[in-house]
């Protein structure tokens, strides 16, 4: 079979399954965030969006960047892949004093009360221990049992939240029920697990625990150091503009996390395939990388232009007269959508590829150029300028992973050890 059929063969079964999951499960949550967003109204949803992003990254420190590993190592290894998975959830522990201080930050934080801080602490620990068991099934190739675990969560957890938020109108309410939704999965995943015989196999190891922690830095550092940069003109704007400011950007940003769902998809199926293929057929590899790449961007300048013709008719339809200052908000972010999905597939295919040093050196350089961006510009220009400098934070870091990755050789590591760089 000619080498693309076999390479879009595989790709296109995974992407049904993750695909129809991904749709079903962002469009029952989006559609839930607008139902939250009228019922607690802008200034509550922005505490909510806030305590949100922190929780993410939060699960990113508890995850220490092991998921793109743990599936890179079970696609190339799958009969030891029971043992890698325990090593992955045993370093995990070392991430509770993490979510310790984040109860305390979160709850001395003048945005958010203690109540939501433990809840979406909570939260951020068991949709890791989530991401993880999916990263096992996907690594053997079971994209149907990672698509059914993220849809459900998606629709459990946002028909939790609906329910409590318009009964209760408390946003620490919807925080617990982020929490109890997620922890009804996570159940059902490591049942699943051991149906399956994916479950960990834990034992004594401690050198291939310190040799795991020491490969997984710079995964952890990119997926941290991402999510981080993606957050960071919402956190800039709660601190300097307020909560309802923050209301007004979290609203339409979710609209931009739910389209770049799709290059997300598209990686997550992609992922093994190029973890394969870069040992075994690096031409293919790099074929499907540029295949990727194109798609990403003429699907992301194609989404940028129509939302921000659309912006002032389909944000007060969406969100109500409350969310009018969302539209200027939505039409600068609009513009981001291509760097966003160009760095989705730029990260994953450096990780893949074993160049996962590369991609974290690029967020690490990116990263503090955009802390100072969005706070000068959210202090300059307030909310819009905020919103601004999101679009610019991403352009600059699709700018740097672009640049690292087709000026830098690539070489063929079939003959390395394990996870070498």
């Amino acid at each position: 079979m000619p080498r693309r059929q076999y390479r879009l063969h595989h790709l296109l079964k995974g992407v049904a399954w993750i695909g129809a999951s991904g749709v079903c499960g962002r469009t029952v949550a989006f559609a839930a965030s607008i139902v939250v967003a009228h019922a607690l109204g802008p200034a509550a949803f922005g505490v909510l969006a806030f305590g949100l992003s922190i929780a993410i990254v939060f699960g990113a420190c508890a995850s220490l960047g092991l998921d793109e590993l743990l599936v890179r190592e079970i696609a190339r290894n799958g009969d030891n892949s029971g043992a890698t998975f325990a090593d992955a959830l045993i370093l995990r522990l070392a991430a509770t004093p993490i979510a310790g201080c984040g109860v305390v930050l979160l709850a001395v934080s003048s945005q958010l009360d203690a109540r939501l801080g433990v809840s979406l602490t909570g939260y951020a620990l068991l949709n890791s221990c989530l991401l993880s068991a999916c990263a096992a099934f996907r690594g053997r190739g079971r994209m149907d049992l990672q698509a059914l675990l993220i849809g459900g969560q998606a629709v459990l957890v946002s028909l939790l939240a609906v329910a409590v938020a318009l009964s209760a109108g408390a946003v620490d309410g919807v925080g617990a029920a982020y929490v109890a939704g997620t922890a009804v999965v996570v159940c059902v995943a490591y049942w699943l697990l051991a149906r399956t015989g994916a479950q960990p196999r834990f034992g004594w190891r401690p050198r291939a625990w310190a040799s795991l922690a020491c490969i997984g830095a710079p995964f952890a550092v990119g997926a941290i150091g991402l999510l981080a940069l993606d957050r960071m003109a919402l956190t800039t704007i709660t601190i300097i503009s307020g909560s309802q400011a923050a209301g007004w950007f979290g609203a339409v940003h979710a609209i931009i996390l739910a389209l770049s769902g799709v290059a997300t998809t598209a990686m997550l199926v992609a992922f093994p395939l190029l973890a394969r293929a870069h040992v075994h057929d690096p031409r293919a590899a790099s074929a499907l990388v540029r295949d990727l790449l194109g798609v990403a961007l003429a699907l992301g300048c194609t989404l940028s232009l129509a939302l921000y013709l659309l912006a002032p008719v389909g944000v007060p339809l969406l969100f109500g007269s409350d969310y009018l200052a969302s539209v200027a908000i939505m039409q600068r972010i609009a513009f981001s959508l291509p760097f966003v999905l160009t760095t989705i597939v730029l990260v994953g295919a450096c990780e893949a590829t074993d160049r996962q040093t590369l991609s974290a050196r690029a967020i690490a350089t990116a990263l503090p150029l955009a802390g100072l961006t969005c706070i000068g510009a959210t202090w300059l220009w307030g909310y819009e300028g905020g919103a601004a400098a999101y679009t610019l934070s991403h352009a600059v870091l699709a700018g740097v992973l672009a640049a690292r990755w087709f000026l830098q050789p690539q070489v063929v590591l079939a003959a390395q050890p394990r996870g070498a760089e």
